[in-house]
């Protein structure tokens, strides 16, 4: 039963990223399951209570390897901790591409029908997101190790850098090297490194 619930959630992700919502129907996700809409039915009560779900547990994964990554770094360097979520999150997009294709899109083109509840989950997972973030870079500024911008400032260059590699990934499907990333952190870092 819960393998089956999975199977669900991961064929309906890659109808979900390629068609996007209104393009997908139940019968697309049950057809390529070989079983009946029914069944799908007794695990969702409807293609949107689907959607949203995997929508939220898409965040939600993101938001736990995050907050793992805190934990599992919490004795290294500040600089090592925004360094090991940096590559997190790059690499967590190109690995799940998927996942990652199927929530930018969402969030950038939500469905109609969806929108304040697709826009409210995502904005609730990035204000847990930035909580976290802010919280490094507020320390990074008071151990002098990163330039003293405010930390909205802060927080734009580091989604800018890091939207830059979504949009290769995603739209133009670009295969990204370690090598690649290791240079664009090197660059974000020279941006932001508190030279004294």
């Amino acid at each position: 039963m819960i393998l089956l619930s999975v199977e669900f959630k991961e064929t309906a992700i890659n109808f979900f990223s390629k068609n996007g919502y209104s393009g997908t129907s139940v019968r697309d996700i049950t057809s390529s399951l070989a079983i009946t809409p029914a069944a799908l039915y007794a695990h969702f009560g409807s293609k949107e209570e689907l959607f949203l779900k995997v929508f939220t547990e898409g965040w939600e994964e993101i938001l736990k390897e995050v907050k793992d990554i805190i934990i599992i770094s919490e004795e290294k360097p500040y600089k090592d901790i925004l360094n090991d979520i940096y590559r997190h999150y790059v690499t967590a997009y190109i690995k799940d591409k998927q996942r990652t294709i199927f929530l930018l899109r969402s969030v950038m083109f939500p469905p109609d029908e969806l929108r304040e509840k697709v826009l409210n989950i995502f904005q609730k997972s990035s204000s847990e997101f930035n909580t976290h973030i802010q919280e490094i870079f507020r320390k990074c500024i008071e151990e002098g190790i990163i330039k003293d911008f405010s930390i909205q400032e802060h927080e734009d260059i580091f989604y800018k850098f890091v939207d830059c590699f979504l949009f290769e990934i995603t739209a133009i499907n670009k295969v990204i090297t370690s090598d690649e990333i290791e240079k664009h952190w090197m660059f974000y870092w020279t941006l932001i490194e508190n030279k004294r």
